[in-house]
């Protein structure tokens, strides 16, 4: 666990360079780890994490989950965005779409830990996003069923409760 403070000291480091690569290597390690070892590591990260800035790191988390090949940095990708957004973040809108992209992820595992990660950041925006995902008809059923159990989870309201609970306002300009 010694290089992970090292790590995340770097993540504050001025190159973009030397950030881009702490971060990787900290994927490293979480994709090399065995699996007894990986909820510890997982934990130091999140506490060290906690000492600095995490707005420089969510971008540095965001471009590797886009730009990753491979599932298994994604999947890490997907749950540490989760883990260090903060519900008042400049980036929340671009974690809501990263995360919400993810849903329908060729990885079943990076899907399903998308929808935790959603879970974990409940607000009445991610609530919207959710329900007009649910409704776009180009989103496979394993993804929208995804969706909706996020929505369930942050206690949005499901198909079901959106049209027994609907009501129509109509706004008149002039008498």
């Amino acid at each position: 666990l010694d290089p992970i403070v090292v790590l995340i000291r770097c993540l504050d480091d001025d190159p973009e360079s030397v950030r881009r690569t702490a971060m990787l290597s900290l994927f490293q390690l979480f994709v090399n780890s065995s699996s007894d070892r990986e909820q510890a590591i997982r934990a130091t990260v999140v506490d060290q994490l906690e000492q600095i800035d995490t707005e420089a790191v969510v971008p540095l988390v965001r471009d590797i989950m886009d730009e990753s090949q491979r599932w298994r940095i994604r999947r890490n990708a997907a749950w540490l965005l989760g883990a260090i957004t903060d519900p008042d973040s400049d980036y929340r809108d671009t974690v809501y779409d990263r995360l919400i992209a993810a849903l329908n992820d060729e990885d079943q595992r990076t899907a399903q830990l998308a929808a935790a990660s959603l879970a974990d950041l409940p607000s009445s925006e991610l609530q919207k996003r959710l329900q007009m995902y649910v409704h776009d008809n180009k989103n496979g059923g394993a993804a929208v069923e995804r969706a909706e159990y996020v929505l369930e989870e942050i206690g949005g309201a499901t198909d079901r409760e959106l049209v027994t609970n609907s009501i129509d306002y109509t706004y008149v300009r002039d008498p």
